[in-house]
């Protein structure tokens, strides 16, 4: 199998949250991934091949135009979007999207965000959630009214957002590569 080959599989294995752990593994496990296992998943084996593509994790603004009842959600707290991250794998110059496509609930894709940061295919949760604050403090830097807010309180709201997203739509594939 090539690596191409590798990244097309993982793009086509079913959206969905991962219950046993974070190891980028998961994916063969459970036969479905999310943004960061999917992308962590190839992350890892192009380090094991020494290529030079990475994870990154983006931010990018969360509204209406993404989730249904979002809007609704932000309107209580006075805001227009909310903080979100996104993952993705670049190479050379670009960046690019393994659940693009995808069953993942909202009503597009994220093609664009605002600010990146590259992560380790094996980053913690704790890891994650503080580059998840540093998306949270460039936003803050943009918008008087969430700088009045607190990280947990951003993050709770995003979760609010978030639970607005119908589950993955596509049943567990069967077969590993």
């Amino acid at each position: 199998m090539t690596f191409r080959a590798a990244c097309r599989w993982v793009r086509d294995v079913p959206y969905g949250s991962n219950s046993a752990g974070r190891h980028p593994d998961v994916v063969f496990d459970e036969q479905r991934g999310t943004c960061q296992s999917k992308h962590s998943l190839i992350a890892a084996l192009a380090q094991e091949l020494a290529l030079p593509v990475s994870k990154y994790i983006g931010g990018y603004r969360l509204d209406e135009s993404l989730v249904d009842g979002a809007g609704a959600v932000l309107a209580r707290h006075r805001l227009t979007y909310i903080p979100q991250t996104h993952c993705v794998l670049k190479y050379e110059e670009r960046f690019f999207d393994l659940t693009a496509g995808n069953c993942h609930g909202k009503k597009r894709d994220i093609t664009d965000m605002d600010v990146y940061f590259r992560v380790s295919p094996f980053a913690t949760a704790g890891e994650e959630y503080a580059v998840y604050g540093l998306c949270v403090q460039y936003y803050q830097q943009l918008d008087p009214v969430l700088a009045l807010k607190s990280l947990n309180e951003i993050h709770r709201i995003a979760g609010e957002c978030r639970a607005k997203v119908p589950l993955a739509c596509a049943p567990p594939r069967t077969a590993a590569p």
